[in-house]
């Protein structure tokens, strides 16, 4: 069982998880493997991919008082969770001067389309995240269990205890 002392090793770029510092790994490829956030009993870790960018996951390692691991959570960055509200205003106001601004049949035909293409559009998207982020989980956990197969024999008894 990993370590808080053994997540942290992974982290190469220390910053807070805030929306600035996601904005910034979105527009700007973070070339970073793992940047990260380490708090009293959890640590934070992200790392951006160029097809992700700003809807990458937030790893969530929750910790109990003597450092040993509880639970991994994962969790959208609050860039991504941004985007989402901003995404549902847009389409939001396109429906409403589509209904103020034509006649009823035209606004309707237009809802329908716009629509159908935003939903395919998202459906198809989401495979392709959940795809990465399941490649990102599975790097990251290779990456864990690889801190224990590098580590000698007398430290790994006292991890595995």
């Amino acid at each position: 069982m990993p370590t808080k002392k053994d997540i942290e090793s992974l982290i190469i770029q220390a910053k807070k998880s805030t929306l600035i510092n996601h904005f910034k790994d979105a527009f700007f490829y973070n070339t970073t493997k793992y940047s990260g956030c380490i708090r009293k009993n959890e640590v934070l870790i992200w790392c951006s991919t160029p097809f992700l960018r700003g809807t990458y996951p937030i790893f969530i390692f929750k910790f109990d008082e003597q450092g040993q691991l509880l639970k991994m959570d994962i969790t959208k960055n609050p860039y991504h969770k941004l985007m989402e509200v901003i995404t549902i205003l847009f389409f939001l106001v396109v429906f409403l001067l589509l209904y103020f601004f034509t006649d009823k049949k035209t606004a309707i035909v237009g809802s329908v389309g716009i629509s159908v293409i935003g939903i395919s559009i998202h459906l198809i998207l989401d495979k392709f995240k959940k795809q990465e982020v399941s490649l990102l989980t599975t790097e990251l956990n290779h990456k864990i269990e690889n801190l224990h197969s590098s580590k000698p024999a007398s430290e790994m008894d006292t991890v595995l205890e």
